[in-house]
């Protein structure tokens, strides 16, 4: 019989110094495109979710407002701004304890008794009643004043609530829940609705971050609200008929405007910013906005980092809204 072939097996050799270097470089380079392109996608997602943060609160901002201004003169079963209105009851509003009536229900100067559903202040600090000045309001940001009927018709008149009844061609105010005498033949109930816009430089959620804000009739108070944040600028313009023929003559200020003028349409212009600062992404805001004031500089954020900070994203819009009820 033949012996046995015993074979030796080959010896194992591992990896040299040599390739584990050259695996460990690959890795490495590898492991960092890996990293870089995490970063890059992450910072892109967070900025196009700033963006569309942005988007989405400018256009809650001006829809909000928008709702509101075409209401403006709205009284019910006469929508005409030439609706008589009175304050029969002798009804009182108050505003942080400070009788507030004749601003809220515009009879501070005498005008025929007929209210003003629509008017613009240039600043804050405008508003009659000090003790209603909202909320560390921004300068050079405008306050928006609209006044209006509510949508829905109330069945019953109702105590300590500010409620209007109107009959076509007169109207008067109460809150004692008793209607008045002298608009009870053919008429409706509608609760009144007041509202001024105004920017603050702080938030409820950051004492650095404007916002929209809105001093706003509750019952027979004004309340101070937060519609929302972001919000750095509110500029009002209105288109005015001043000859009489029904068209636009002009876009003036709100403080501009004549009492025999006309408003024919109002134009609402927003800025807002993102709430992320951008400076860790490298981001810096180099544009200029022009605001529909012409009396206004430019918002220059790289001159005027204390008020508009370049490190912040920011967009504009503006929207022109033409009035249902003229307003005069």
């Amino acid at each position: 019989m033949r012996a046995a072939i015993q074979t030796t097996p080959r010896r194992q050799r591992g990896m040299t110094l040599i390739e584990s270097m050259t695996a460990m470089t690959i890795s490495s380079v590898l492991i960092l495109g890996s990293i870089q392109i995490y970063t890059q996608a992450r910072s892109t997602y967070r900025t196009t979710e700033s963006i569309a943060r942005m988007q989405e609160n400018l256009r809650f901002s001006i829809d909000i407002i928008d709702e509101n201004v075409r209401l403006a003169g709205y009284w019910g079963k006469s929508s005409s701004a030439n609706a008589e209105l009175r304050n029969g009851e002798a009804v009182t509003i108050t505003c942080n304890g400070t009788n507030s009536t004749a601003w809220v229900l515009d009879t501070e100067v005498p005008n025929n008794n007929l209210i003003n559903p629509i008017s613009a202040l240039q600043q804050v600090s405008d508003l009659p009643i000090e003790d209603c000045r909202g909320t560390n309001p921004r300068i050079n940001s405008d306050v928006l004043i609209v006044r209006h009927a509510s949508t829905d018709q109330e069945v019953l008149a109702h105590e300590d609530i500010i409620q209007i009844q109107t009959n076509g061609r007169l109207g008067s105010f109460f809150d004692n829940g008793i209607l008045p005498e002298d608009a009870k033949v053919n008429s409706q109930i509608f609760n009144f609705a007041f509202s001024a816009y105004y920017v603050s430089n702080e938030s409820k959620h950051d004492s650095d971050l404007p916002s929209l804000r809105r001093l706003s009739l509750v019952k027979n108070r004004i309340v101070n609200q937060e519609i929302i944040s972001g919000v750095e600028n509110l500029q009002i313009v209105f288109g005015i008929d001043r000859t009489g023929d029904g068209s636009i003559d002009m876009y003036i200020n709100g403080d501009d405007v004549l009492d025999s003028d006309t408003i024919i349409s109002t134009r609402l212009w927003l800025l807002v910013r993102s709430e992320q600062n951008g400076a860790g992404q490298g981001y810096f805001d180099a544009r200029q906005y022009q605001t529909p004031d012409a009396d206004l500089p430019l918002i220059d954020p790289k001159n005027d980092a204390a008020n508009y900070p370049p490190t912040f994203r920011r967009m504009a819009l503006s929207r022109t809204i033409v009035m249902r009820n003229q307003a005069n």
